[in-house]
């Protein structure tokens, strides 16, 4: 009883101390060493902390398939620094005719500005499935509404950088089609739950490295 009692109040005061970090400190860098807790990384040792943990390189991404675009995160995970800010952020590049397919970042709203290149982009709601379009070049924003499902397509003939500034830390990425076809979920319960074909479904989940 004794040890379950000292192991839950040893729990509260990492819990709230990781909490007050955010409000009392001017930052609380990431210290990935140990576990990230639902409010966030603990703080890494003030002593430990420099100016490196406050800067980060967006250097151009690999382009994969299928969908030809490619991503990378500068969330809490990576940018030690964004740790307790409330922020987080992305560089994506689309190749000739790729798109980023429809995902959702569950904990965040998105501002995307465009540095090059012509993007098709949109979202839609959750309500109604109201679909909100709009054609995007150089310099232009959009903003997602939190959780939405949303995509960008290349529609141009060059590439396209763009860059994802997001309201959270961690704001989580979920592509549609990977979470519906890439996985072991098996093919009679996505064709229930989809009404896609048998063999659409056996493709998709080929394409996707799925299984089932």
């Amino acid at each position: 009883m004794g040890t379950t009692l000292f192991f839950f109040i040893f729990q509260i005061i990492i819990f709230t101390s990781t909490i007050s970090h955010g409000l009392t400190q001017d930052f609380c860098v990431a210290d990935t060493s140990l576990p990230e807790s639902p409010s966030g990384y603990l703080c890494k040792n003030i002593e430990n902390v420099t100016a490196d943990d406050f800067s980060f390189s967006f250097e151009p991404t690999n382009i994969i398939d299928p969908f030809k675009f490619g991503v990378k995160f500068g969330f809490a995970p990576q940018f030690h620094g964004v740790n307790g800010q409330g922020i987080g952020l992305a560089r994506i590049d689309i190749a000739v005719g790729g798109t980023v397919p429809l995902h959702t970042h569950p904990r965040a709203s998105e501002l995307v500005l465009i540095i090059s290149g012509t993007v098709v982009m949109g979202f839609i709601t959750s309500d109604s499935n109201m679909l909100y379009q709009t054609t995007l070049n150089a310099n232009d924003v959009m903003i997602v509404p939190r959780g939405l499902q949303h995509f960008q397509i290349n529609t141009g003939k060059v590439p396209v950088t763009f860059y994802a500034i997001l309201n959270n830390q961690n704001p989580g990425f979920q592509v549609t089609s990977f979470s519906m076809f890439g996985n072991d979920l098996s093919t009679d319960m996505v064709k229930s739950a989809t009404a896609v074909s048998t063999s659409e479904i056996k493709r998709l989940k080929k394409l996707l490295g799925g299984s089932g």
